[in-house]
């Protein structure tokens, strides 16, 4: 790999915000489907509950915001020497930060929260047993 950082691949924006939009999309769904689960028999899996959330977070974060790398090119850096959590920005940082807290209060609802109070149909309501 070159040391010029203009040689660096990157993700088209538009690739990169249907990526964002999927993970959305399918972050929601998984969502739903533990929150009926609890709804439905009382339990689920804590893993799945706490990464959806995040990775909520994360797709959301993908429509708004440049990537990372994007990021630190446009500010002239030269990325070629990083590797790992340390091309990782600040903004990007908070982003994951604030999808493990989303992820946290999610698994803290459905374990003490009036779940109830959602105007959801479960999957049993809809037949999809």
């Amino acid at each position: 790999m070159s040391d010029n950082p203009q040689h660096v691949r990157t993700v088209h924006p538009t690739a990169r915000r249907i990526g964002g939009a999927f993970i959305v999309l399918v972050s929601l769904l998984g969502m739903w489907a533990s929150w009926s689960q609890v709804m439905e028999h009382g339990n689920f899996k804590i893993a799945f509950t706490i990464a959806l959330p995040a990775f909520l977070a994360v797709g959301v974060g993908l429509l708004l915001f440049p990537g990372y790398r994007e990021e630190r090119l446009a500010r002239g850096e030269d990325i070629s020497k990083l590797e790992g959590y340390a091309l990782i920005t600040p903004r990007w940082w908070g982003v994951l930060v604030v999808g493990m807290a989303l992820g946290c209060a999610w698994a803290a609802f459905l374990t003490y929260g009036p779940i109830d109070v959602l105007p959801l149909p479960t999957w049993r309501s809809l037949g999809w047993t």
